[in-house]
């Protein structure tokens, strides 16, 4: 899915003109507002991560990857003569960023930026937009409007690129750019106070704003986002100059009911206080389907959408068996079994054919060489509603060093664990015992049975050699107490069947304590889900391989993020492993790092119509 748009508004009294939310068009399916640049930078210079890019030992990769993210997103550049950063530079208020919708037509990328008190500024923007164009081959015709001048770019067409146009207008100290002509002069009409719908005006808008707002209560914002995702997907769609292959995951999903989420939007307050560098409240907007109504997921949505049943519970606390070590801990509740129920249409529609779950379910009961199990009466139908993941990674790091721990409530664990032994035991699993408790270990069809199995019994494993390493990626399945377990190795296993003393867990923990006691403060009300993340444990895999110049072959959840961003169109069609485009060799080491990456908790909480998450990042500087 694409990046995110972040928006905010400042008091009417305090702006010298309207707010972008008022300039930008209700079609507007993704928008990005800073309420202050300067106040922004300030506040961002303040934070850990900000700390972190100005560090003369990581300012130039920084600058590297910020380079290279301009070459694989520079769509405003190319087209409007001016990145997100030209406009930011010269903003003296708010400046804002958008993409607008215009049905099958080509979408509109939308700019604007509140320069009062910097006119010199506004003017070399200006002048360095008009020569960036004129670079690229455009004729300039100019025209004036009441508070300002206005410039209307065209550019001509070549063999590689269609023709092109751009309005650039700078208007009582503002300024408003669209690389579609039509919706600038809508802009400058709105500018004025008439014109067309304005985004303030739409439903989904209005909603994701308010209520994000309403979560954050007396908090103020920074910066604020929206996003509609599947008008973003089409209206995306429209700006790319050749297309591309591949599944369209997102017309899957919309075929499969996912688009009842109408909306996005949140706010992000950034350096609130000395304790908290980042705080964000979110809400997903995701009303009844046409025609539907009821209060739980499968009576108001439509195929697959239905499984999305999460349950507000008033006490997840933390695991006792979750141990100290742990980069990420993150707990839900869910209703499994109508997950289960509803998964069926999503199936088929990733397997190309209908019936496919069906046929795949059946053949667990009916195959001569199967298990001869019924998943949904033996199975599912014997779990609860609460599941946990933890995460970590094995030392030293390597692609594959993510190692995860999946712990499902069990309501009858005794009934569930003879199907379980029936389902290992036809896939091929060997049963082995650890500690007096049997469990099942499923080595990789390339690997050797008898390979040796690396226990360090902790969370973090030091595995000396590679071939250690390899065998820790053996999963278990484990049905023990009131749980089924499923580990990515013998020594995870360990740490739900023995749990730890109290002073070792995750509870005791004084980073969690105090993460989790800003989380309540913010969202004190009942959740469906729970997250713990200490930022530098999380990103030390991606990092390491970083500095290895290894990053493309990461196989962790940041890894595999960072490597989608920046892998080409070509790469994705060919399938090869994209080179890594910026040098990581002189980043400092981890232990050098990792100060400036703190705590993090995040909640989610069901509402009736979509879900409100918060989260807040906390600066280690403050311990």
């Amino acid at each position: 899915m694409a990046i995110l748009f972040l928006t905010a508004a400042q008091p009417a009294a305090l702006l010298a003109g309207p707010p972008a939310e008022r300039v930008f068009s209700d079609r507007t399916v993704g928008y990005l507002s800073v309420a202050d640049v300067p106040d922004f930078r300030a506040r961002w210079n303040r934070t850990q991560i900000g700390l972190f890019t100005a560090d003369p030992a990581v300012e130039p990769f920084a600058d590297q990857v910020r380079e290279k993210l301009k070459s694989r997103f520079g769509d405003s550049e190319s087209n409007l003569g001016a990145s997100l950063d030209d406009i930011f530079a010269a903003a003296s208020g708010e400046a804002a960023a958008g993409l607008v919708s215009r049905g099958g037509a080509r979408a509109a990328l939308t700019m604007m930026a509140d320069c009062t008190d910097r006119r010199d500024e506004a003017d070399a923007l200006l002048e360095k937009i008009d020569a960036r164009l004129k670079e690229l081959g455009a004729s300039r015709e100019d025209s004036t409007v009441e508070g300002g001048e206005v410039r209307v770019y065209t550019i001509a067409a070549t063999d590689t690129k269609p023709a092109r146009e751009a309005l650039i207008a700078l208007v009582d100290d503002h300024i408003v750019a669209s690389d579609i002509v039509d919706e600038g002069r809508a802009m400058l009409d709105r500018f004025a106070g008439g014109g067309t719908a304005p985004l303030t005006d739409s439903e989904i808008y209005q909603e994701t704003r308010d209520r994000s707002r309403e979560s954050a209560r007396l908090l103020e914002p920074t910066v604020s986002w929206f996003l509609a995702p599947f008008g973003w997907d089409e209206a995306s769609r429209t700006r790319r100059d050749t297309s591309v292959g591949g599944r369209d995951t997102m017309g899957l999903l919309r075929e499969q009911g996912f688009d009842a989420i109408r909306g996005a939007g949140g706010v992000v307050a950034i350096a609130s206080d000395a304790r908290r560098d980042f705080v964000h409240h979110t809400s997903i907007y995701a009303p009844a389907a046409d025609g539907l109504s009821g209060e739980k997921a499968a009576d108001k949505y439509r195929l697959a959408m239905r499984m999305m049943e999460l349950i507000n519970v008033d006490d997840l606390a933390v695991e006792p068996w979750a141990p100290r070590q742990s980069a990420n801990y993150r707990t839900v509740s869910l209703d499994i079994a109508g997950a289960f129920d509803h998964f069926g249409t999503l199936f088929d529609a990733m397997a190309g054919y209908e019936g496919a779950f069906t046929t795949t379910i059946d053949g667990f009961a009916k195959d001569p060489y199967g298990p001869k199990i019924k998943i949904r009466e033996e199975i599912v139908s014997r779990l609860g509603e609460r599941v946990t993941v933890l995460t970590d990674y094995a030392l030293p790091v390597e692609p594959d060093s993510q190692r995860y721990l999946v712990v499902i409530e069990a309501t009858d664990p005794e009934g569930l664990r003879e199907p379980i032994d029936k389902l290992m035991k036809s896939d091929g699993a060997e049963l082995k015992e650890l500690d007096g408790v049997p469990y099942w270990e499923v080595a990789p069809d390339e690997e050797v049975s008898d390979a040796p199995l690396v226990d360090s019994g902790l969370l973090v494993l030091e595995a000396p050699t590679k071939k250690p390493a390899a065998a820790a990626s053996r999963s278990t399945v484990c049905v023990h107490n009131d749980a089924l377990i499923v580990a990515s190795d013998a020594a995870l296993l360990r740490v739900a069947l023995q749990g730890v003393e109290e002073r070792e867990s995750l509870a005791w923990c004084p980073d969690l304590k105090a993460a989790f006691a800003e989380l309540d403060k913010l969202a004190p009300n009942s959740r469906s889900s729970v997250n713990f993340t200490r930022l530098d444990e999380k990103f030390r895999p991606g990092y390491e391989l970083i500095r290895q110049n290894r990053m493309p072959e990461s196989k962790t959840f940041v890894g595999r993020f960072l490597n989608r961003l920046l892998t080409t169109e070509e790469e994705e069609e060919t399938g090869a492993i994209r080179p890594q485009r910026v040098d990581g060799s002189s980043l400092p080491s981890f232990e050098m790092a990792r100060r400036y990456f703190g705590p993090a908790a995040q909640a989610v909480r069901s509402d009736n119509d979509g879900w409100t998450v918060t989260g807040v990042v906390l600066s280690k500087a403050a311990e």
